[in-house]
Parts: structure tokens; C-alpha cells; sequence
């Protein structure tokens, strides 16, 4: 993963929340986009290391890191890149698609392989990926303070808590200090 990405990422979501509406857009894309970034980075430094016993476990988590990416493209391209137009207008749309053929093969194996996935992932689950993969420098996004400290770590967690073993250790490389931009 680039380290530069990472680093510009950080250097806009470790702010606390502007009160100018286009650097607060700025604020959240880069905290999301440091999030998904991260965990497409886990998977990949994990998924040659899963052991057979392992496998379903992982498989469910790398369906979470889908959900989340294919929940944040729905967004950006229904609410977020519609409400700045006609001043603001962006390829994006086509390297979400170009990205969105990898995500939906890897989708399709994954349900293939493992038919129970689907069922189990709900929302909670996905909650739980997401804000675990928030670096601990990011201040976006600000979550109420009873999902963050009480019900993701303490309700939410333990249903796929073998599946959460996979979540960034933030104090080691590659998570851990940045590149300075």
C-alpha cells in the first residue's frame, strides 16, 4: 500500500472536525478512505498466511472489508459526487467500476465457497470491521461514544470474535508511524 496515500490520508483526518463544509467533505473522505485502505492492506498481508482451519473465519472477514467498500462507493456515488455537481465532476465513477469487478469476483468466491457468509454478515458485523480499521490518529469519523467505547467492544465484538483476529495491530509496521507529507 502506499505510504504516501496513507500519510495524506492521516494528515486530513487526524484534524479535528472543520467547520468548512468543503474541508469537513475532505475530513471524512479521508478518514473512510484511510479505513479501507488499511484493510485492504490487512487482508493482503494476511491472506497468504491462513491456515485451512482458518479459512472460513478469514473469508468472513475479508466479506466485511467488501460490504464496507461496496457501502462506501453506494454512497459516494448516490449522495456525495450528485450533491456537488455540476461545480465538481470526477472520473471516479469509473475507477469505482473498474474497482468494483475485482470486489464483486472476490464477492463470488467468497458466497461460493463459503454459502453460510451472506447469512452471517449483518450490520453489526460490518460496524465492528469499520470501526476497528480506524487508525488511532483519525478523529473522522466522530461516533457516538456508546458505540465506540461500550457496544462495538463489548456487545457487538464477540459474535465473529474469531474473525476480528485479522484487525490491524496500529502500534507495528506497516500500521504504525507514517510518512511525513
Amino acid at each position: 500500500m502506499c505510504n504516501k496515500a496513507r500519510a495524506l490520508f492521516a494528515k486530513y483526518c487526524s484534524e479535528p472536525l472543520p467547520k468548512d463544509p468543503y474541508a469537513k467533505m475532505r475530513w471524512e473522505m479521508a478518514g473512510a478512505h484511510a479505513y479501507l485502505t488499511d484493510a485492504l492492506h490487512n487482508i493482503y498481508l494476511w491472506s497468504d498466511k491462513i491456515s485451512p482451519s482458518e479459512e472460513q473465519d478469514f473469508a468472513f472477514f475479508c466479506y466485511c472489508a467488501i460490504q464496507n467498500i461496496e457501502h462506501h462507493h453506494h454512497l459516494e456515488e448516490t449522495h456525495v459526487f450528485p450533491s456537488m455537481e455540476p461545480e465538481y465532476k470526477t472520473d471516479v465513477l469509473n475507477e469505482h467500476a473498474a474497482f468494483a469487478k475485482g470486489l464483486h469476483d472476490l464477492e463470488s468466491y467468497l458466497l461460493a465457497v463459503m454459502e453460510h457468509i451472506k447469512n452471517e454478515a449483518d450490520g453489526p458485523s460490518v460496524v465492528v470491521f469499520a470501526v476497528f480499521h480506524f487508525p488511532p490518529y483519525s478523529q473522522s469519523p466522530q461516533l457516538p461514544w456508546i458505540l465506540q467505547k461500550v457496544l462495538v467492544p463489548y456487545v457487538l465484538y464477540w459474535k465473529h470474535r474469531k474473525s476480528w483476529r485479522w484487525l490491524p495491530d496500529y502500534s507495528k509496521q506497516p500500521f504504525g508511524p507514517l510518512v511525513q507529507i
